[in-house]
């Protein structure tokens, strides 16, 4: 599974969310994650800002980390207002999780003020 298409953008927030991604995976090739921490709360962040509404499995297999430790921090991030649950509208049977207007903000304005990488 990888994460469900979001429309193409060469610039803004969203190539910003993506270019972090990479680097973040980049990066954890050569570290240990002891070394460099677990900021899996900040990647689904920035799964959610680069490629939109996702599954918690395409969140795990994006973030690189097993789904149990995924679905804790979607619940820790849920109570905290930054995204929401909400059932696919095709299956119902699918939960999908998105930023809500207040994880949108905040990751938006976070992403506009990092410098260009």
């Amino acid at each position: 599974m990888t994460p469900a298409a979001h429309p193409e953008q060469s610039n803004g927030p969203i190539a910003a969310a993506r270019q972090l991604h990479r680097q973040r995976i980049r990066r954890a090739r050569f570290f240990p994650a002891a070394v460099i921490g677990n900021d899996l709360g900040f990647d689904i962040l920035l799964l959610l800002v680069a490629f939109g509404p996702q599954q918690v499995t395409s969140l795990a297999y994006g973030a690189d980390r097993p789904q149990t430790t995924t679905l804790r921090w979607v619940d820790l991030l849920h109570q905290h207002g930054l995204i929401a649950r909400t059932r696919s509208n095709p299956d119902r049977r699918r939960t999908m999780i998105a930023l809500t207007p207040t994880g949108e903000a905040a990751m938006t304005a976070y992403l506009e003020a990092l410098p260009l990488l």
